[in-house]
């Protein structure tokens, strides 16, 4: 991919004129474009059509929430927004990191007392055609439980996205201090303040 001067008694001249063919065969492959953002990366090959949908998501803004491995519950939740500019719909249906036990695709309801509560989302989420998909605090979000190493704010955190076509897209979060409401990231009880704006981390 990616000889001699008189072979098969060839002149010098053809041979120079197919050597700077190649070169510039080279050289237009160097032009190709560039790989996708380190951020938001495909991961599985598959066919042209599915590996589309995961090269066209939009994620910007993807966070996490700071928290240690010896916190009494060890549980956080990593944010962003996801843009599908597809036609089609796209279904987020797990994830994955390398830094807890267990991740879960989650959504905050009420339940029967009035609470605000958080569940597992087992079918996924799925961004409507052209739609995007909001998870914060308080609403939808990535949950990582059994952390096994601290997550500090600057630094930053790698996931991984399976879309239902069995794509994976390769993600990198910050790490920030949430100044907002102090959730515990649990099954048990979250306030609705939970939907407060994070402070970056540096």
């Amino acid at each position: 991919m990616f000889s001699n001067s008189r072979a098969f008694g060839a002149p010098i001249s053809a041979a120079l004129k197919l050597g700077a063919v190649g070169l510039t065969a080279l050289a237009l492959t160097a032009c190709g474009p560039a790989n996708p953002s380190p951020s938001a990366t495909p991961t599985n090959p598959g066919s042209a059509a599915s590996e589309s949908s995961a090269q066209t998501l939009e994620i910007s803004d993807a966070w996490a929430k700071s928290a240690s491995q010896s916190d009494e519950h060890a549980m956080t939740g990593i944010f962003g927004q996801i843009h599908n500019p597809t036609g089609q719909a796209i279904s987020i249906v797990s994830a994955t990191t390398g830094v807890a036990e267990m991740v879960e695709l989650h959504e905050t309801v009420m339940d029967a007392k009035g609470n605000t509560v958080m569940q597992a989302v087992e079918a996924g989420f799925e961004i409507a055609p052209g739609g995007s998909l909001i998870l914060q605090p308080g609403e939808e979000h990535v949950m990582l439980m059994g952390l096994t190493q601290d997550l500090i704010a600057g630094a930053q955190v790698d996931f991984t996205l399976t879309l239902s076509d069995g794509n994976e897209l390769a993600v990198t979060a910050e790490i920030r201090d949430y100044k907002g409401a102090q959730e515990t990231y649990s099954h048990e009880e979250t306030s609705p303040e939970n939907s407060q704006e994070p402070a970056s981390g540096n």
